[in-house]
């Protein structure tokens, strides 16, 4: 099994590699206050680096636009010279975010390209290409799959459920993933607390949430496939959420995939909450 193939099913949480496409209208309201998260990140596999990606969100009390590119650095870009970028924007309801539209173009030796509109978290038009291959093992995307859906993008970022916004129960969440192709849950729960620093002197420094999470294939994926039984039962994927500024919000911080060939981890180099500035393209 390949690390691809671990990590593919759960994108959601590799959003932050980004995938390459241009932008959606956002959703947010002139008359709101409105704050940006600006981050950048190294992904490594095993302590070597395989990638780097970017993110950048536009949030208010009710809305948010998030816009996230990244691409293959170092000895993997040998094996594979992709790039990426993802773009998804919505309102938030709760405790969760609602999605209205979201894009996804990704490039490496094929591309991909999913383009998704949503009306209060049901799937209204869908454009994927390549179209999933029919396979007699392949479990059916139904209408109902795509009713009350978060896109993986959108999964990054959500309001509190509590004023501290670092008590254990804010990992206690149920995000129903539809990105296009495959309906997945991905089940939060607390694991630990730890203290953050990437070491950059603009970026959040403090306590951050630990949140174990455990993937729930539903639909859209091959039954008989060994990887998503081994996703399944993997118990050693993390994602790192930590409190926004002085809103009540938490960004996806960090994220850790235990896998046969080492950690894979998404991990911030850079996150700075407030900042004015906008997100620019990778440097080649």
């Amino acid at each position: 099994m390949s690390s691809q193939s671990v990590v593919k099913p759960v994108s959601w949480l590799l959003v932050s590699t980004g995938l390459l496409l241009a932008g959606i209208g956002s959703a947010s309201a002139e008359s709101e206050k409105k704050n940006v998260l600006s981050a950048k990140f190294q992904i490594t596999i095993a302590g070597f680096q395989i990638g780097k990606a970017q993110m950048t969100a536009d949030y208010s009390d009710t809305t948010y636009r998030i816009d996230a590119q990244g691409k293959t650095t170092g000895l993997s870009r040998i094996v594979s010279k992709g790039r990426a970028r993802i773009i998804s924007n919505g309102l938030f309801d709760r405790d969760l975010p609602v999605p209205a539209a979201y894009a996804l173009n990704s490039k490496d030796s094929k591309q991909n390209i999913v383009q998704m509109a949503l009306t209060k978290g049901n799937v209204a038009k869908l454009a994927v290409q390549p179209p999933l291959k029919k396979m007699k093992d392949r479990v059916p995307v139904k209408p109902a799959h795509r009713h009350n859906v978060v896109d993986p993008l959108s999964a990054l970022l959500f309001p509190a459920k509590t004023a501290s916004r670092l008590e254990p129960r804010e990992c206690e969440r149920l995000l129903p993933i539809f990105d296009g192709r495959l309906r997945y849950n991905i089940r939060l729960s607390y694991k630990r607390s730890a203290e953050v620093d990437t070491g950059d002197d603009s970026s959040y420094k403090g306590k951050a949430l630990v949140c174990q999470v455990r993937f729930e294939p539903i639909a859209g994926h091959r039954s008989n496939k060994q990887h998503v039984e081994r996703l399944k039962a993997n118990t050693g994927i993390e994602v790192w959420l930590a409190p926004l500024g002085d809103t009540a919000m938490l960004g996806g911080y960090k994220v850790v995939i235990a896998t046969k060939y080492g950690e894979l981890a998404v991990s911030p180099t850079s996150y700075r909450v407030g900042a004015d500035t906008l997100q620019t393209a990778l440097n080649d």
